[in-house]
């Protein structure tokens, strides 16, 4: 069976659970992007979402409705409007979580909102599988399928490591 078509995984026995259940179930979007493993009725969201990609808010009145996201490093994105004109950065928050369970993205002084006290972008998942970002008052969803996903050898099991438990 190809990976990307898996539904559960297989834990072996050095799994400290293994005796009250050995397989684990996998979470995909409607385009196979694993988005969680589910576990002895345990849902465990995947937090390495990458947000990289193109987003609108709608309605589109202007160039600054439609902008692209790119990577920057490891934690760090660049937020940048459809015309080019615009960008700044988008730090992520490891120690911060939105009301959605999704994470925070830090603005820094280079946001033309910096000043008028607008720190922050906020990720949300909605239904399991859309991804949009909350700017101010406005959502900009994400245009066609998420980037993110687990990486895997088409020939090999994925590997997880539960040696620490759940």
């Amino acid at each position: 069976q190809d990976a990307r078509d898996r539904k559960t995984l297989t834990l072996g026995e050095d799994c400290p659970y293994f005796e009250e259940s050995n397989t684990m179930n996998i979470i995909r979007s409607d385009m196979g992007k694993v988005l969680g493993l589910v576990y002895m009725d345990e849902m465990y969201k995947k937090d390495s979402i990458d947000i990289v990609g193109k987003f609108r808010r709608n309605p589109i009145e202007n160039d600054w409705h439609k902008v692209s996201i790119t990577r920057e490093g490891e934690e760090e994105y660049r937020w940048t409007t459809d015309n080019g004109n615009v960008s700044w950065v988008l730090r992520k928050d490891n120690d911060t979580i939105n009301e959605e369970g999704g994470c925070i993205f830090r603005l820094d002084d280079d946001c033309p909102y910096f000043e008028d006290g607008i720190c922050e972008v906020s990720l949300e998942i909605i239904e399991d599988e859309k991804v949009r970002l909350r700017f101010m008052d406005d959502v900009f969803t994400m245009d066609g399928e998420m980037d993110g996903e687990i990486d895997y050898d088409e020939d090999s099991e994925p590997e997880i490591d539960l040696s620490g438990g759940i």
